[in-house]
Parts: C-alpha cells; sequence; structure tokens
C-alpha cells in the first residue's frame, strides 16, 4: 500500500556530503521534467548544471539562485504530473520519459563493466529518444544537438554499447508489455513533450544509427 507523506522537506545541505556521481543521476531526473514540461529549467540547467553537479547544488553566494530555482521546477513539475495519478490509473505518463529503454539499460548493463546508475540508464535513453525524435520530425537538429549538449553538461553518459539493434527490439517489446502497449514520451521541443502509441522499427533504427554516431 502506498500512503503520500503529509509533507516532504528538502534542505540542500545534506547534498553537499553526496558522491559527484549520485548528484550527477538525479539530475537527470531533473533534466527529464525540463525536457517533459519546463522550458525555463532546461535552460538552467543548460547553463548551471556542470557547477551545481560539481558543487553539489551549494550556493555560490547570497546572490546565487540557480540552485534553489532548479530544485524548486524540479519538484513542482513532477508534482503537477505525479500528484492528479498517484495511483497511476492512467498510463499516459509523461514522467516515464528516459523509461522506454532506460528500464531494460540498467538491468541488462548491471554487474558489467558497463553499470550504470538508474539516473545514467535515464540518461542514455533520453539522449536517444532525443535522437527518434528528430528522425521524426518532431525536433529539428539544433535542438536535438542542444539537448545532447545538456545533458552532457549534467555528467551522465548519454551512450552504451549495450543499445544495439537486438537490445532495441527487446526493450521496445518489454516496454509493450509492461504498459499495455506502446506510451512512448518524446520531446516536441525544449520543454514540450507528446505521447506517440506507435513507432516503425526502420525509424528506430535510423535513429539508432543517428545516436550512436552523435553519442558514441
Amino acid at each position: 500500500a502506498y500512503v503520500p507523506p503529509v509533507a516532504a522537506l528538502l534542505d540542500s545541505s545534506f547534498l553537499a556530503s553526496e558522491e559527484t556521481r549520485a548528484v550527477a543521476s538525479g539530475v537527470a531526473e531533473m533534466a527529464k521534467m525540463a525536457l517533459m514540461k519546463s522550458p525555463e529549467l532546461f535552460e538552467l540547467l543548460e547553463a548551471h548544471a556542470p557547477r551545481l553537479v560539481d558543487e553539489r547544488f551549494q550556493r555560490a553566494g547570497a546572490r546565487d539562485t540557480a540552485p534553489s530555482d532548479v530544485l524548486r521546477l524540479s519538484i513542482s513539475t513532477m508534482l503537477e504530473e505525479l500528484a492528479p495519478n498517484l495511483w497511476e490509473k492512467s498510463l499516459d505518463r509523461l514522467v516515464d520519459f528516459g523509461h522506454t529503454i532506460g528500464q531494460e539499460l540498467e538491468m541488462h548493463a548491471l554487474g558489467t563493466e558497463h553499470e550504470l546508475t538508474h539516473g545514467e540508464s535515464v540518461a542514455v535513453d533520453m539522449a536517444f529518444m532525443a535522437c527518434l525524435s528528430n528522425v521524426a520530425g518532431l525536433i529539428d537538429a539544433p535542438t536535438r544537438d542542444r539537448i545532447l549538449a545538456m545533458l552532457r553538461g549534467c555528467g551522465v553518459p548519454v551512450y552504451s554499447p549495450i543499445v544495439d539493434r537486438d537490445f532495441v527490439r527487446h526493450a521496445m517489446s518489454a516496454r509493450r508489455k509492461q504498459g499495455m502497449g506502446l506510451r512512448l514520451p518524446l520531446p516536441a521541443g525544449l520543454g514540450t513533450a507528446r505521447l506517440s502509441h506507435d513507432v516503425d522499427e526502420e525509424l528506430l533504427f535510423e535513429a539508432l544509427d543517428l545516436w550512436t554516431a552523435l553519442a558514441r
């Protein structure tokens, strides 16, 4: 059973003792919400993500609002998506962006030399989906490249050698089973998204080739 909390308190000073890789993995989840829902959050991460990861969200001075702004927008956009659908009565969820092949990648990489954290797996997925959006005509090449650059700035990988044609075919099949059909969140711009309920395998493989060339 799941019972929502009365409140959640966040004190960013605790992040000062966290390891860099863990902070970067968390920022990848923030990037997910930026791409799906918030141009403002995207631009903040684009400008500040490397510093926020390196300095673990500690303020550089009294006028430095970037750490708190990023945390606030990340939380508010996530709540906008989760609160009305807490018990997942609808499976059309923008928060599933990054989990189309990302969940399978995390499991397949476990225990190998290519092991990834959850946030890193999500980042690889988002980079792949940005390329898919590009070949599908939802975003242009400059937008695609800004997305890839922003993700790299978060300090997470955007490529994994595990992802090949056989893996993509398997991951998409697993996604269809788990989601009772394909519900594919895709970026339609910087901070806007659309859900796709079908994607041609040839298009997937075209995106795979593009992603491999750009991300490897």
